[in-house]
């Protein structure tokens, strides 16, 4: 997984492969969505446009680039309309104060709400890796603000407090470097005016980081932090695939299959674990996406399911 692992991180000419959008978000937050060019089919919106969009978030520290192999393989696979949202802070720089690791919620349902309206015949399905599953699985907990009609959760966490806790030293720490790197210090001008500044620099280790997280998503305590941003696994109305590897080198085989039985609770939840695929390649060879190709038969029959077409013509019946 190792080896997979960097060429899922080599992708950085992803300008070459999406067409940007720039958004203004409530709070004054610029940031955009990225659109795999190759998917689009013209440039002004058609409101009776019926193809799918299939919205991607990635998880920390991500960039646009990461998911260019991902974004590619599920266009060709189903000929779906390909959009990512930029999480506040990973391309475009800091406007106001506020980041958070695993994502706003907030921001996720300003994007797909702006989608919907756009395309108001399309279903939208959804594809979130690491923490940005994390982020799309509390979006789908709750079914009076969630619009996908199926997602799916890539080395997604589950536990967020335990698994900050579970982590190694030495990743714990490693993580917390290229945090402060990301969200701080390219943003020193802005951040360093904030109290809690210093204790964020602080902070070592992740627990030690997300202990003074608070302050910056407007949480009561930690703990309330942690409750901010924790799914509930019991509630998502919509169809989900859960996708983990036993060798995944941040959380393993033994902490993710604990939720097994809580995930599968929920009749419309399928729950995948392999014996190999690292944290977020699950590459077949070196280049080949598996978990993105599982995933888009996944929603592909989902979509089947939910409008009894097939999924790659929208115009059938």
């Amino acid at each position: 997984w190792i080896v997979q692992w960097f060429i899922y991180r080599m992708h950085d000419d992803h300008w070459n492969y999406f067409t940007e959008e720039m958004l203004e978000l409530p709070d004054g937050q610029q940031t955009s969505l990225m659109w795999l060019t190759e998917s689009m089919e013209g440039t002004t919106p058609d409101p009776e446009d019926e193809r799918p969009i299939l919205f991607f978030q990635y998880g920390i520290t991500g960039v646009p680039g990461n998911v260019v192999p991902w974004a590619r393989r599920a266009y060709r696979t189903s000929g779906w309309r390909i959009v990512l949202l930029n999480r506040r802070g990973h391309v475009h720089p800091l406007t106001v104060p506020s980041f958070n690791i695993v994502g706003f919620l907030g921001d996720v349902e300003f994007a797909v709400a702006l989608i919907q309206k756009r395309y108001p015949k399309s279903k939208i399905y959804g594809i979130g890796s690491s923490a940005g599953s994390a982020t799309l699985s509390k979006y789908c907990d709750d079914a009076s603000r969630c619009l996908f009609t199926a997602a799916v959760l890539i080395s997604f966490g589950f536990d967020y407090k335990a698994l900050v806790h579970t982590l190694s030293h030495r990743v714990s720490s490693g993580l917390t470097a290229m945090l402060k790197s990301f969200f701080l210090h390219r943003n020193r001008e802005l951040m360093e005016k904030q109290h809690y500044w210093d204790d964020l620099c602080k902070a070592k280790t992740l627990p030690e980081f997300i202990s003074h997280m608070h302050h910056v998503v407007g949480a009561d305590d930690p703990d309330h932090y942690y409750e901010m941003f924790q799914s509930d696994l019991h509630t998502p109305t919509i169809p989900l695939m859960y996708i983990n590897a036993s060798d995944d080198p941040l959380f393993g085989g033994d902490f993710t299959f604990q939720f097994k039985s809580v995930a599968e609770k929920n009749p419309k939840t399928v729950f995948v674990q392999t014996q190999r695929g690292g944290h977020l390649t699950f590459f077949t060879g070196l280049t080949t996406p598996w978990a993105v190709e599982v995933g888009m038969q996944f929603l592909m029959t989902a979509h089947q399911t939910a409008t009894g077409r097939n999924p790659r013509d929208p115009s059938s019946e």
